[in-house]
């Protein structure tokens, strides 16, 4: 089944519900009915009609939407794929004398519907109308059309319009493109404010825009997204090379506020002329990228206190970069490496989240860790 249906079926399952019916899947409900007269073809099968009744708002937000590309919709009882390009919507403001804003989206001529719920800041402070559940959200994107962002492809999947010729403006590219416009303005004055309460912060305000390192994750509030407890001179800017070593990055603005959250973090190491890049290494075979986790977007201004290196977990880009300098190690001698957070999509680097540089010093009592360190890199390559 197509991740469009199983999104269905997670919305709906987690809708409002009428005459005190419960819902289950998407797939469980439409396959237990006739949808034989359905005449038309989609790329997800016949066209299931849609529900009979229609629906107004004083918002205007009620009536009949279009959806391109159809919404696949599981198979009927003949076992044949079946879609829907047609929803009805229902915008209710109030509901016994409570102010509800939700949207429920009919999809089917029984009348099964999904709810999602008014993002009233945007509609209050931007003056776009969205409505999101758990699993995505819908955002007017031009006068009564609709992207529909899915959480779960971090894209968008469809698009709802009034009217049927508006699809030859708005085709998913470009509606992605709009969409994401939309975001990002939402996105950079939200951002801009919560900076604001982020400045109060003496830590954040002497580092941000700073890769910054430090010695153990413990000395930071590493497992907090909304708290800085450490002071500047926690950190360290010149270490011994092989020692366990972690670091942490203060951002500017949120990666989704600046580049969206379809977006990635990438970190890309340099020392000596060699640059090593987590997501490109991470692209370069199945056993490079069985040791990278993806860092996905997120909302915060600072990052967790990622390892670099210790005696359980490294950053295999890290190591890579001191490996392939290795022969220029010497007792002693400082080498600096420069740290570079960006914020990617689809494997391009986009903008600088943050940087810093620190010194690593190689000393002999070390030599013995850091060869086992290379060797196993050695090992790791030779696989």
């Amino acid at each position: 089944m197509k991740k469009q249906l199983i999104l269905l079926s997670l919305l709906v399952a987690a809708a409002t519900h009428t005459d005190g019916q419960k819902l289950n899947g998407l797939k469980d409900k439409l396959g237990k009915k006739d949808n034989a007269a359905a005449s038309s073809e989609s790329k997800g099968g016949k066209i299931i009609k849609p529900y009979g009744k229609d629906f107004t708002d004083s918002k205007g937000i009620s009536g009949t939407y279009f959806c391109s590309p159809a919404m696949p919709a599981g198979k009927d009882k003949l076992g044949r794929d079946v879609a829907q390009d047609q929803f009805k919507w229902e915008y209710i403001h109030e509901e016994s004398g409570k102010i509800v804003v939700k949207l429920n989206m009919y999809y089917n001529e029984e009348g099964k519907f999904i709810t999602m719920y008014m993002i009233e800041k945007y509609n209050e402070n931007f003056n776009i109308k969205a409505f999101k559940s758990n699993q995505g959200e819908v955002l007017e994107i031009d006068t009564d059309v609709y992207a529909f962002y899915d959480n779960e492809l971090k894209k968008v999947a469809q698009v709802f319009a009034k009217d049927r010729a508006k699809f030859d403006v708005y085709d998913i590219e470009t509606a992605t493109a709009k969409y994401d416009q939309k975001k990002s303005e939402i996105g950079k004055k939200e951002s801009e404010k919560e900076a604001q309460k982020w400045m109060n912060n003496e830590t954040y305000k002497a580092l941000v825009g700073k890769v910054n390192f430090v010695d153990h994750y413990s000395k930071v509030s590493y497992n907090r997204t909304d708290l800085i407890t450490e002071k500047a001179d926690v950190y360290v800017t010149t270490w011994d090379m092989g020692k366990p070593l972690y670091h942490r990055a203060y951002y500017k603005a949120p990666i989704t506020a600046t580049c969206g959250s379809d977006c990635e973090f990438n970190t890309v190491y340099e020392m000596e002329g060699i640059k090593t890049s987590r997501v490109e290494l991470s692209k370069k075979s199945s056993k490079w990228s069985e040791n990278f986790k993806k860092r996905e977007a997120n909302e915060f201004f600072f990052s967790p206190a990622w390892t670099l290196q210790d005696d359980k977990v490294w950053d295999y880009a890290y190591i890579y970069c001191l490996y392939q300098n290795r022969s220029k190690f010497v007792d002693g001698k400082s080498y600096k490496m420069k740290v570079t957070f960006y914020s990617n999509r689809d494997g391009v680097d986009k903008d600088v989240m943050a940087e810093g540089t620190i010194t690593l010093v190689y000393k002999k009592e070390n030599k013995e860790k850091l060869d086992l360190i290379f060797q196993q890199m050695d090992n790791f390559l030779a696989e």
